[in-house]
C-alpha cells in the first residue's frame, strides 16, 4: 500500500511519451493512423474515457467510505500502525494517510479520464497526425492511471481481507 501520486504519474507520462514517439517515428503508422483513428477509434475512446470517469466518479466515495470502516478503523490495523510508528518515529505514519493518497489519486484518474475524453471529438477533430496522437496518446495515458488506481484498490482490498480472515481466525463466528 505504498502509493506515492508521482510514481503513476511518471508512469503515465512514459506511456503518453513512447506512445507519441511510436507513431511518429513509425512511417506505417504515420500514414495509416490518421484515418483508423478518425474511422474506428475517436467515438469510442470518447465514450469509453466519458464512461469510465464517471464510474470512477461513482466508486471512489464508495472505496474509500467502506475502506475506512472496514480497513482503517480496524483494531488490528491500528495495532500493526502504532507497531510500525515506533519501529520507525521519524516516518511520519498516519491512520489515514493511504486512504488520503488514495483519494487524491483517484481524482487525479478522475481527471484523466474526463480530460481525455474532451480532447477526442474536440483535439482529435482536426484532422492532423499530430493532434490525433496527441489525443490517443492522452487515452493511453489516462487507461494506465485508471489501471495503477484498480491495483491500489486491489491492494487495500486484499489488506482488508487479511484483516478478516485474521479477525476470523481469533475470534471464530464473530460478525467481521
Amino acid at each position: 500500500m505504498k502509493l506515492g501520486v508521482a510514481q503513476p504519474v511518471v508512469v503515465a507520462g512514459a506511456v503518453f511519451t513512447v506512445s507519441l514517439l511510436a507513431l511518429f517515428l513509425s512511417p506505417a503508422l504515420s500514414t495509416a493512423f490518421p484515418e483508423f483513428y478518425a474511422s474506428k477509434l475517436q467515438m469510442p475512446l470518447f465514450t469509453g474515457l466519458l464512461t469510465l470517469g464517471g464510474f470512477l466518479l461513482s466508486l471512489k466515495t464508495f472505496i474509500l467510505i467502506k475502506l475506512k470502516e472496514s480497513l482503517y478503523e480496524n483494531a488490528d490495523y491500528q495495532d500493526r500502525l502504532k507497531k510500525m510508528q515506533a519501529l520507525s518515529p521519524k516516518a511520519k505514519l498516519t491512520t489515514y494517510g493511504p486512504l488520503r493518497r488514495l483519494s487524491s489519486f483517484l481524482v487525479y484518474s478522475v481527471f484523466g479520464c474526463l480530460a481525455a475524453a474532451v480532447a477526442q471529438p474536440v483535439i482529435g477533430s482536426f484532422n492532423y497526425l499530430w493532434t490525433q496522437a496527441l489525443s490517443f496518446s492522452l487515452a493511453l495515458g489516462a487507461l494506465s492511471l485508471v489501471f495503477y488506481a484498480w491495483w491500489e484498490i486491489r491492494a487495500n482490498l486484499s489488506e482488508w481481507f487479511s484483516l478478516l480472515e485474521k479477525t476470523n481466525e481469533t475470534n471464530p463466528g464473530a460478525d467481521n
